[in-house]
């Protein structure tokens, strides 16, 4: 599984961070949204932070700080923010620090135990909405080189990637089958903020049991929300599908109003 190998080896280390992809078309797990980016960074809540991007044409994003991974039972989250909550300069260029010592402009505190850094990016309208690259620098390390990795680096990122490839071949498998026995066939169940996601994300779930000849037809009023979307998962891996090819999805943006 190449996320946890890239999270804890490659890209783990908070002294030389750098952003990594999480659940791209190619590697799925814990009910991924088609529309949404996620980036994760290694922090270490003593030392500070530059992150920096050309934001110009993001529709919204989150940023928090996080403790772990919710299949290895570390799912608190801290310090929230939304895109629109920052100041961009005229060009639309965010800049952004991280520290556990107030600074000017754009600042979070970092929090003392947090260890990753994540933001999520959503692309509501996939023709017009950017996923722009961002960066992260730790302040005082401006233009050096990491150090080469060392045998224990090694074995520490290989043991931590292990530890969490073992926890989640379980975890999301259960997830998906509790919300499938919870959870009548062919009803929706209430909106509601899942452990680990920011307060103002709210999702509601339908596990249905239909005939070769049946269709499930869902209608609502138009959520009063800046985002909003539905999106199918698989029972295994609580995986969204091949959504690269195939339409797993579709965003308040896609949907086709009456």
């Amino acid at each position: 599984m190449h996320t946890p190998l890239e999270l804890e080896l490659e890209a783990g280390d908070p002294g030389f961070p750098d952003f990594a992809t999480v659940q791209g078309p190619w590697s799925q797990w814990g009910g991924p949204n088609p529309d949404v980016v996620t980036l994760r960074a290694a922090i270490d809540p003593e030392q500070s932070y530059k992150i920096w991007a050309d934001v110009d044409g993001m529709f919204q994003a989150t940023f928090c700080q996080r403790d772990g991974s919710m299949a290895l039972g570390r799912s608190d989250l801290y310090h929230e923010r939304y895109l629109d909550s920052f100041e961009l300069d005229e060009d639309g260029f965010l800049e952004l620090i991280l520290s556990p010592i107030e600074a000017k402009g754009n600042w979070m505190p970092c929090h003392p135990r947090a260890r990753v850094f994540m933001i999520q990016i959503f692309v509501s309208d996939w023709e017009s909405h950017t996923a722009p690259t961002f960066h992260i620098e730790r302040i005082g390390a401006e233009g050096e080189a990491p150090p080469p990795r060392t045998a224990a680096d090694i074995a520490g990122g290989l043991g931590r990637a292990i530890e969490w490839i073992e926890e989640s071949s379980t975890h999301w498998n259960r997830h998906a089958r509790e919300i499938y026995e919870d959870t009548p066939p062919n009803t929706t169940s209430a909106l509601a903020s899942e452990p680990g996601d920011p307060s103002a994300i709210m999702t509601g779930y339908c596990a249905w049991d239909l005939g070769e000849d049946e269709a499930l037809l869902i209608t609502c009023e138009v959520p009063l929300a800046q985002y909003w979307s539905f999106s199918i998962q698989t029972m295994n891996w609580f995986e969204g599908g091949d959504f690269s090819h195939r339409q797993t999805s579709l965003s308040g943006d896609q949907i086709h109003l009456d």
